[in-house]
């Protein structure tokens, strides 16, 4: 990830997330004469894709040298290269990050952590504390995952404090978003090892409600027992519709205990409804659930 380095040129690079947007992607004589141009495919899996986790794909981002100095949406650079062109149109997407230097600044502090925990050798020690100021204010999710890997190796205190408030505190999006950083987490945060889905040991996986009217609310319970002789820790539990809502115990599971996920649902759709809850933790394979009901009026 070495964009911008020794050339002569500010780099532009296209971030896609499908490779036939290729096509569609704003690239004209002038971009490709004043800047390196590249084109970055399958982006989400990327270090900038997910520095930026962007709503929607083209994205656009400007270096000088080996800084950030500009981020750029594709509707914003469409309109700047149909009304802009040559010297003022270089200028404008050099500039267009003094719009939010904030937020350039973090995530050029993203690019220098990045960085150091590709080459370790290198001394960052001297402005650790400036980086790690940054990434806290922005309070974003991968900043922090990638500040608590730094400091894993230089204060294990620290890193550990960090991934708890990355556990305790991350949403059901940053969870489906970075799906491999979270299980990096809770290896992290526990000392975790992955266990096997037989060893998690449920009383019954299917559970019909029978008869019930619309708009009733129901519960059950799915009681397990950890039989590993690990840890068990359920980071999400994913359902297939707002109707059915879970609640877990989000604290590990010692070996050879038993707790229980609770599942509640609502619903006023007449008919039989068949629902699947799937069980997200350390287990090498994800474990579903499955809830029936005949709802009549």
């Amino acid at each position: 990830m070495e964009y911008g380095y020794e050339v002569s040129k500010p780099s532009l690079l296209c971030l896609i997330n499908d490779s036939r947007q290729s096509q569609t992607v704003c690239k004209n004589d002038f971009l490709t004469s004043d800047f390196v141009y590249y084109i970055v495919d399958d982006s989400p899996n990327t270090i900038l894709g997910k520095m930026l986790n962007p709503p929607v794909y083209p994205v656009y981002i400007i270096f000088e040298k080996d800084s950030i100095v500009s981020v750029v949406c594709h509707e914003e650079m469409r309109k700047k290269v149909e009304n802009s062109t040559g010297k003022l149109l270089k200028n404008e997407l050099l500039n267009f990050g003094n719009n939010n230097r904030n937020y350039i600044n973090y995530l050029n502090a993203l690019l220098r952590l990045s960085m150091y925990l590709e080459k370790q050798d290198m001394n960052y020690t001297m402005e650790l504390n400036y980086l790690d100021s940054l990434v806290r204010k922005q309070n974003k999710f991968y900043g922090k995952y990638l500040l608590a890997q730094l400091y894993k190796d230089l204060d294990v205190k620290n890193a550990d404090e960090m991934y708890s408030d990355l556990w305790v505190n991350s949403t059901k999006n940053d969870m489906e978003e970075y799906p491999e950083e979270f299980i990096d987490i809770m290896k992290c945060k526990d000392h975790l090892v992955l266990v096997n889905k037989e060893d998690i040991l449920f009383d019954y996986t299917e559970y019909d409600f029978g008869i019930i009217s619309p708009n009733k609310e129901v519960t059950c319970n799915f009681s397990f027992t950890n039989n590993s002789s690990n840890k068990f820790i359920i980071h999400n539990v994913i359902t297939t519709c707002g109707c059915t809502v879970p609640v877990w115990n989000r604290k590990p599971i010692a070996p050879n205990t038993r707790d229980s996920i609770s599942v509640k649902f609502k619903s006023n759709y007449t008919g039989v409804n068949h629902k699947t809850i799937i069980i997200e933790g350390n287990c090498k394979q994800k474990i579903e659930l499955k809830i029936r009901a005949s709802i009549c009026n």
